[in-house]
């Protein structure tokens, strides 16, 4: 069922089940029949007694070629225990590895050493008898060592519970003779700051010999403290002090240029700020850069090349992308990595050296570094005097834990593996550029006997789920293939959040596949049409460790099917790809109506099959336990699986016992389960602590209502315009947010990937739900507004005038909640046909794009907008020659375009937003492209957007002009001015958003972006900016 049919059956829902016409039940029948599982090839004779053994895979490795380098280990004598840092003393030319619980070693480069030497025991130091209570982060010896006989250590004094002075650099003074040992018993403590989740601990000196120390935010989720952007604490920042100067009060001083040594109320040992966990800092020998790698939290890792005074944006931002925009942010503009990696290849950065050996001589000048959790290593190169990345690509793909890289006087590198406890070093792959043997068909994969007819290989293991995830129609089959005789363990798997936090997952054995064929119908209602569209698979590899460093890695893969329906090829687009389908339709115009389908890539499967979900998401415990049909014969699932020995164990109780959801679809279980299943199955994997949805809410079915942080919570990601909006506002579920994403398409849609259609039966629930929750009465504000809107709608079916319903549409479409009120009149059947089909009308046509993507379901498929970012890609359009004569009548002249309304070139236009008369001058093209098609991505203080709610229940949205103790004055996109008394702001927030709206050009066409843009990269004569008037009181007292 596709988007012909969500319109007619929005045209029919309504809210209450007894007025359910006979047409819509017998809709949303065909609705829940598609979105049952397809059963009809499970494997005939499946052998539900005894169990068969899996012996004809051939998913292994990766489809990527083999890699240009691989490691080899450096030193085969010596092993550590939990290595943390490693760090190169070069006036004795001694290596320096740290270990995770407080000692230090040295070790000379000798690729025989045998072992190594003692330089310090923190847990001599803190007289600590007990193993594992604390841990050392960092280490480093003066730089003028043997001649300046210091050494400095970072150490957290426990690795149980949070301190306000957890973590600490400590100076020690080095006995005399080498190799070098501290003196236990003369720590000096330099500085401190609060243990936590990220304590930093990097230690370097720069070349200017100052000692420049890495802190982390000291938390251990989303900045819980707010310590990114506070420049009160030395917390997520880099500092910087003078160890060799001592002052009167502190063992350190503060070079004079600091960046914040001036600023009021800020610590002036912070050289940079914004940071999440600063993993492994380091000067690059030949120019003096400091470079970084910082460890993000839900979807991004990132190098960044730190400045002074540099805010790195946590946690406005998670690298360039928004993660918590209305928190406050601190005085300087956010800067942008040099580089970011999804958490499809990377999951836990490591930052490395700049390469100045002789011995890999391709790499020289490039900065290498690499990934904790993938094991992969990268290169990058970056252009000092452009200021931009010019390229970067992977060296090998390893099976290390990377947790740091070591440089020696050669500038050789070195790399430490924290779980293999040994120092490797980077060679050349004789293998590399060659083929791998990556199954490229379905076929290939040693899954299915006969692809052909869809028929498993022996071993397969057909499942099904309680609750499916919403696939914009699509029906699944799905398979659990583990290895010959190999078990999995039984909710063994908790990190890194335990119940009753998250459900416990199952831990697979290595080389399992999780199997599911997607299909479509060619003809709505009729299933001898089923087309098979993709068969995805979900491929474990288990490596060493436990789950607390890593040992779990999934890796998802689409297969494409053929027209033939004989084979499916697999997707090797980095980012996926799309697909039309032409839909026979009797709802349709002309009977045929279009889908787009689109592939995911591999970055895509990991956005879902996160860490924090445990990567498996429908076989767990709350989606299994559920009876099953198989071959005429009834089993629970779960008892099926230990039936077959497929378990280590025995599971600890009866499945009766054991936790489920429901089948959100059948009206029999109560509204309440409904609802906490749906949002379990399709928002949870990333709706929880450590999940890729930065929102500060929990949409686990496992948790308590109210332990969501959803219900009557203010959302952190902005309230799109509703006065009083709540993720979940109890009873007004055109107040919840999280209704009001689930029912749109376009920018905010939620689900944010793997659906474009809204989900009929899904939205028709939560809104009943919402509805159905207990409220406190609403605000005098809010109440006035449910009641004008209530008369609007009234209005609205009773009206007989078409300008008299298009007074009350344009009132009801004037704000979110009444708009959005609207929406569900429009779904629900409560309009006649000719206030219904006005009210598409005006709305899918409005100026307000919130309100035009709300609507959107109701516009066909190939008439809908195309949007840039999705169907041009930015290179495209810098390949068309642009036309400057041509841009600048777009600016100036075009119908439908905005440029002259906010920006002002050489006088002309409006100053809305910045003087675009020297844009040329500070950006090149592609620059400006970027910045017309994503102007939130970089913002200067000076243009954010704030949000101001009133305790009336208005919203103005705008540039701040003025705030005092009086008035707040907002400037809105038209260039009105709203004044606001102070008594009357309620809440005040900045976004991370422009006042320009993302892809404002969606209208324009390639050519005429590629003109604009042209245009505007010949302007480069910034206008000068006004001189104050001279003083002449000052003027005539000096002479």
């Amino acid at each position: 069922m596709l988007l012909a049919t969500w319109t007619c059956l929005c045209r029919s829902t309504v809210v209450s089940k007894p007025s359910l016409s006979l047409a819509l039940r017998t809709l949303l029948a065909g609705l829940f029949l598609l979105s049952s599982s397809v059963r009809a090839e499970d494997a005939p004779g499946f052998n539900t007694e005894k169990r068969v053994a899996w012996t004809s895979s051939q998913v292994k490795g990766s489809p990527d070629p083999p890699s240009p380098f691989r490691t080899r280990v450096a030193f085969p004598g010596l092993k550590f225990d939990e290595p943390l840092d490693m760090n190169f003393a070069p006036g004795i030319k001694r290596l320096l590895v740290v270990e995770r619980y407080g000692r230090v070693f040295s070790i000379p480069l000798d690729r025989k050493t045998a072992k190594p030497d003692l330089v310090l025991d923190a847990n001599v130091v803190l007289g600590r008898t007990e193993d594992k209570s604390l841990a050392m982060y960092g280490f480093a010896l003066h730089p003028q060592y043997p001649k300046v006989r210091y050494a400095y250590a970072t150490i957290v004094t426990t690795n149980t519970e949070e301190l306000p002075r957890g973590s600490r650099v400590s100076r020690f003074r080095v006995l005399p003779g080498e190799p070098p040992r501290c003196d236990p018993k003369s720590e000096q403590i330099v500085l401190e700051w609060p243990s936590g989740g990220h304590n930093g601990g990097c230690l370097k000196f720069g070349p200017d010999g100052y000692l420049y120390i890495a802190t982390g935010d000291s938390s251990g989720i989303a900045d819980l403290y707010l310590t990114g952007q506070d420049l009160s604490n030395l917390s997520g920042a880099i500092l910087r002090v003078d160890v060799d100067h001592p002052g009167e009060k502190l063992p350190y001083t503060i070079p004079s240029d600091n960046p914040f040594i001036s600023t009021k109320g800020a610590r002036p040992e912070i050289w940079a700020y914004g940071l999440r966990q600063p993993w492994k800092m380091t000067f690059d020998t030949a120019t003096g850069d400091l470079w970084t790698g910082n460890i993000g939290q839900d979807l991004w890792e990132m190098i960044y090349k730190v400045e002074r005074g540099g805010n790195y944006g946590w946690s406005i931002t998670e690298g360039s992308h928004p993660f918590e925009p209305e928190r406050p942010r601190g005085p300087t503009p956010i800067l942008p990595p040099v580089i970011e990696h999804d958490h499809a290849n990377f999951r836990s950065i490591t930052g490395g050296f700049v390469y100045h050996g002789e011995k890999l001589a391709s790499l020289r000048g490039a900065y290498v570094y690499g990934d904790y959790d993938t094991g992969r290593i990268w290169q990058l190169r970056f252009d000092r005097k452009a200021g931009k990345l010019t390229s970067a690509s992977e060296l090998v793909d390893s099976s290390m834990r990377l947790i740091g890289f070591g440089e020696d006087h050669h500038g050789e590198l070195y790399l430490l593996d924290h779980v293999g406890g040994q120092i490797h070093e980077l060679v050349p792959n004789p293998q590399a550029g060659r083929k791998t043997n990556f199954p490229r068909t379905l076929s290939a994969t040693g899954l299915f006997s006969s692809v052909k007819n869809l028929e498993p290989a022996p071993g397969l293991i057909p499942y099904d789920v309680i609750a499916p995830q919403w696939a914009d129609g699509a029906t699944k089959q799905r398979f659990l293939a583990l290895p010959g005789n190999s078990r999995m363990e039984f909710e063994t798997l908790t990190y890194p959040q335990p119940a009753p936090g998250a459900p416990p997952g199952w831990k697979f054995p290595d080389g399992t596949v999780l199997v599911e064929t997607l299909f479509l119908d060619m003809e709505t209602g009729n299933r001898a049409s089923r087309r098979r569209i993709e068969t995805r698979i979900l491929h474990h590899e288990r490596l060493s460790g436990n789950e607390s460093n890593g040992d779990q890695y999934w890796q998802g893969y689409t297969y494409i099917w053929n027209d033939e329906q004989t084979e499916a090829t697999l997707l090797l687009a980095p980012q996926g790809r799309d697909r039309t389908f032409k839909i026979k339709d009797k709802q349709a115009t002309g009977g045929v109506r279009q889908q787009t389908w689109h592939f995911p890539s591999r970055t895509e499967c990991t956005v879902c099959h996160n860490m924090a979900a445990k990567y498996v998401l429908g076989v767990t415990t709350h989606q299994m336990n559920r009876q099953r049909a198989y071959n005429g014969k009834t089993f629970n699932q779960i008892d099926l699986l230990h039936r077959l020995g497929c378990f280590m164990t025995e599971p600890p109780a009866s499945v009766t016992k054991l936790p489920r959801l429901v089948d959100y679809r059948q009206e029999s279980h109560a509204i309440e389960r409904r609802a906490r299943s749906y949002l379990h199955a399709n928002c949870s994997h990333c709706h929880r602590k450590w999940g890729g949805g930065n929102a500060r809410f929990q949409l686990l079915d496992t948790l308590p209502l109210a332990d969501t942080g959803a219900l009557n919570v203010r959302p952190g990601q902005g309230t799109f315009g509703m006065s009083g909006g709540k993720v979940l506002a109890a009873g007004d579920p055109y107040r919840s947010v999280l209704f009001f994403r689930m029912s749109k398409l376009g920018a905010g849609r939620m689900p944010r990937i793997g659906s474009s259609v809204v989900d009929p039966v899904g939205t028709r629930l939560i809104h009943d739900w919402i509805a159905s929750l207990p409220s406190a009465p609403p605000t005098p504000g809010i109440a006035q507004q449910r009641g004008d809107t209530a008369v609007a709608i009234k209005s609205l079916a009773s009206t007989q005038s078409a300008s008299g319903r298009s007074k009350a549409i344009a009132a009801l479409l004037g704000n979110t909640p009444s708009a959005v009120r609207l929406l569900q009149a429009t779904a629900s059947g409560q309009l006649p046909d000719a206030s219904r089909q006005q009210v598409i009308q005006a709305a899918t046509t409005h100026a307000s794009a919130t309100i035009r993507d709300l609507f959107e379901r109701y516009v066909p498929e190939e008439k809908r907008v195309k949007r840039l970012g999705t169907t041009v890609k930015p290179a495209e359009i810098l390949a068309l020659p642009g036309g400057v004569p041509r841009g600048r009548a777009v600016f100036f002249k075009a119908d439908g375009v905005q440029c002259r309304n906010c920006h002002k070139i050489n006088g002309q236009g409006k100053e809305i937003g910045p003087d675009l008369s020297g844009i040329g001058k500070k950006f090149n093209r592609a620059q400006i492209l970027e910045s017309i098609l994503q102007p939130s991505k970089k913002i200067e203080p000076k243009w954010l957007t704030y949000v101001v709610e009133t305790v009336k229940g208005r919203v103005h949205t705008g540039l701040l002009v003025k705030k005092d103790d009086k008035e707040v004055v907002l400037k809105d996109a038209k260039d009105k001015l709203t004044r606001i008394p102070a008594d009357d702001v309620d809440v005040m927030a900045a976004q991370q958003k422009s006042l320009m709206p993302d892809l404002l050009v969606r209208d324009m066409t390639a050519r005429q972006v590629a003109d604009l843009t042209a245009f505007l990269a010949t302007l480069k004569t910034p206008v000068a900016s006004p001189k104050k008037p001279a003083d002449r009181s000052l003027k005539a007292k000096k002479k």
